[in-house]
């Protein structure tokens, strides 16, 4: 009877026991159930679905942002120092001002695989600093105040490595999974189960790529680090609150780093404004060097000043002279940047003309030489 009673108490204990870890599974906070149906399986062919969506849906951008960046003092002396170095007109790139932080607010154009940029920034003088792309050539292009130089380079694709700008548009525009492999690591980012993609870039390069499988996959974080795992990269984005899979970014912060020593590059930005569906028109995406600007052609090989009336070439042993010499002379034009000047239909109604001219002068002096036989045979039988 004893054993039976205790048998009982322990059937009791038992049931209860079950009902109460019953009554605090269903209890649990939504966000941990979240947590709990994103870590589910996942493949990257789910991955790659959702991208192509998004890449379906960004034909167009219209953005503008503000970054604040912020130098260490390392990198800040070299960038003056390579400033100091290269030959005046030269310098395509912004000389911080002494304390390494500044802010810059940027324009952004994307319409067709073609796109544009523009920086503007006031320290320590206002600076604008325009990138086109296209399908034919990356165009730089950078204007300051007063007598500094106006500087231009041609070139192929631009790298993206440390222009955030470039790094959104192919994170949030062209997403892809090529090359990229799904591993098992989670990591909670913003509150949100994450998961990473891996990608061997080189020998030395290791890129993590994290996503967000409760948010249409989107992107949430890159890292990078070297072969013995020390990082090099920390690049976050966030987006907007209450649109899960509007793939519409709030901001994104930035932080560059030598595999040895500390972080010596970071950049937090602020969206103002980005539209999927801009309406964007052509001339806005055109782009012109304007006259005085000292052009590096490097698909080329040539550097030259753009004048009104075309290139003024600048021979190599004049390329180590001063910007405000080069600009002083207006002589050592080619004769082909002349004639550059004319449209092509020129030369073809020139060329017309002069062999009309031509065939007339033919045709005259056969005509007169007609006549004068004839004369001088009528000369002959009246003899």
């Amino acid at each position: 009877m004893f054993r039976q009673r205790l048998y009982a108490q322990e059937g009791w204990r038992r049931v209860m026991a079950v009902g109460l870890l019953v009554f605090m599974a269903g209890s649990l906070p939504s966000a941990w159930a979240q947590e709990g149906a994103e870590t589910g399986p996942i493949s990257l062919e789910q991955i790659e679905a959702a991208w192509k969506r998004q890449r379906e849906r960004a034909k167009a951008i219209r953005a503008r942002w503000s970054e604040q960046v912020k130098l260490a003092p390392q990198w800040l002396r070299d960038r003056h120092s390579a400033a100091a170095e290269t030959p005046d007109g030269l310098h395509l790139s912004h000389v911080p001002p002494e304390g390494g932080e500044y802010g810059i607010e940027i324009e952004f154009l994307f319409l067709e695989g073609r796109w544009k940029q523009v920086q503007r920034l006031d320290e320590p003088e206002p600076v604008e600093f325009i990138r086109t792309v296209d399908a034919s050539a990356y165009r730089t292009f950078q204007r300051s105040t007063g007598e500094s130089p106006l500087v231009g380079t041609i070139s192929s694709r631009p790298g993206d490595g440390n222009t955030p700008g470039l790094r959104i548009l192919r994170y949030l525009q062209s997403p892809s999974t090529a090359k990229l492999e799904l591993t098992e690591e989670r990591q909670t980012i913003g509150g949100r189960e994450c998961v990473a993609l891996k990608q061997l870039v080189s020998r030395n390069d290791i890129k993590k790529v994290w996503i967000d499988p409760g948010g249409d996959f989107r992107i949430v974080r890159e890292t990078r680090e070297d072969n013995q795992g020390f990082p090099t990269l920390h690049f976050d984005i966030t987006y907007r609150e209450g649109e899960s899979d509007s793939w519409v970014p709030a901001g994104w912060t930035m932080l560059r780093k030598k595999s040895w020593g500390p972080t010596f590059w970071s950049i937090t930005a602020t969206v103002h404004e980005w539209d999927w569906e801009a309406a964007t028109a052509d001339p806005e995406m055109a782009f012109a060097f304007p006259p005085g600007t000292r052009v590096t052609h490097r698909q080329e090989g040539e550097q030259y000043i753009q004048r009104k009336y075309g290139r003024q070439i600048i021979e190599k042993a004049d390329q180590d002279l001063g910007y405000a010499e080069l600009l002083a002379r207006d002589e050592g034009r080619r004769l082909d940047d002349r004639l550059g000047l004319l449209p092509r239909h020129y030369f073809q109604l020139g060329g017309l003309w002069l062999g009309l001219l031509v065939a007339g002068g033919v045709l005259f002096r056969r005509s007169r030489r007609s006549r004068a036989a004839a004369a001088s045979a009528e000369a002959s039988l009246s003899g």
